[in-house]
């Protein structure tokens, strides 16, 4: 799997809210340090959600898979 990823992968975070300050109640949030974890990639497609509401952490509520877009 990770050979055919190779290709999409690109170097820098694409999210601007990122990294997060603090972890979360579960450990949820990405922080700097969960950050070196992961592996960025170019999206060959994208997903449709809706949402409720924003919190006051700027994470969506009660969100709903729509469909894939490509």
């Amino acid at each position: 799997m990770l050979r055919k990823m190779k290709p999409l992968e690109v170097e820098a975070c694409p999210f601007c809210n990122l990294p997060e300050k603090r972890p979360g109640r579960w450990g949820e949030r990405l922080t700097a340090d969960k950050m070196k974890e992961c592996r960025w990639v170019r999206p060959e497609l994208t997903a449709k959600f809706e949402f409720l509401e924003w919190t006051e952490d700027w994470h969506l509520r009660h969100s709903r898979f729509v469909g894939l877009c490509g």
